[in-house]
């Protein structure tokens, strides 16, 4: 359990809980996101520091059932908490991070190759786990949370523009590399409709693949009357589009 602070309303400078790593050289933070019960922030080397819930240092582990289980456990149950902020390292040394993004259960990130790589919470599908090549049908069962930023391969013939993480989607919009089109994917679970299904579909089905819903504004305006997305913000139980035409269309249930 994270420790409370003596008067939780006055401001602490981060670097004073171990925010840089060398005494003589401050982390100076440029960028900083929040899921429900911890934190991230991206510094100006583009290194990157979590704490709060679950980000602590888990064992390392193969992507193969035995290894998650009994390395890892249950993640549900069995939980490693940050109370300072940590530099995370790992597969993370071979990457720069230019953006980061966190809410509800999940961070992601975007490496300045236009990679995204996620972590956090995977009960509705969100880490993309289907794309696992050991024990992909089997993964999916037990593997509800995994400690490290995995990456997702499905974006890489795109440039990531946005990401919006909701409590059981993620959404990418993504700019596709040999068109030029603008691409909105989404994934995880359609029960409050944010992936755009109609009400023949089933509202409670999980796509564990991205699909693709750039067709979402088109199937209501025409295609006579295109609409770029620009923009794309996820809460609990809905999801918000901005568009070229400074329009904002929302999807799912109020």
């Amino acid at each position: 359990m994270l420790q409370m602070r003596p008067d939780p309303s006055k401001p602490v400078r981060f670097k004073e809980d171990g925010l840089a790593t060398d005494p003589k050289q401050d982390a100076r933070i440029v960028d900083i996101e929040l899921s429900l019960n911890a934190a991230i922030a991206l510094d100006e080397s583009q290194r990157v520091f979590v704490w709060g819930r679950k980000m602590g240092v888990y064992p390392s582990v193969e992507m193969n059932v035995q290894s998650i289980v009994y390395k890892i456990g249950y993640p549900m149950v069995k939980e490693i908490n940050q109370n300072v902020p940590r530099l995370v390292k790992s597969n993370l040394v071979f990457h720069k991070i230019s953006r980061v993004f966190g809410c509800f259960h999940n961070f992601a990130l975007v490496t300045d190759k236009n990679e995204l790589m996620i972590t956090g919470l995977s009960d509705f599908g969100q880490l993309v786990l289907s794309d696992c090549l050991y024990d992909k049908e089997n993964i999916q069962k037990v593997l509800l949370f995994f400690p490290e930023f995995m990456m997702l391969d499905f974006f890489a013939s795109h440039d990531i523009l946005d990401v919006a993480i909701g409590s059981c989607t993620m959404h990418v919009l993504c700019k596709n590399r040999q068109s030029g089109a603008t691409q909105l994917f989404g994934w995880g679970s359609n029960k409050y409709g944010q992936l755009g299904e109609t009400e023949d579909d089933d509202e409670f089905h999980v796509h564990y693949t991205p699909i693709d819903m750039s067709g979402l504004l088109q199937n209501l305006q025409g295609e006579s009357d295109p609409t770029e997305i620009l923009k794309v913000k996820s809460g609990e139980r809905h999801t918000l589009l901005l568009t070229s035409k400074g329009d904002v269309f929302g999807i799912g249930k109020q």
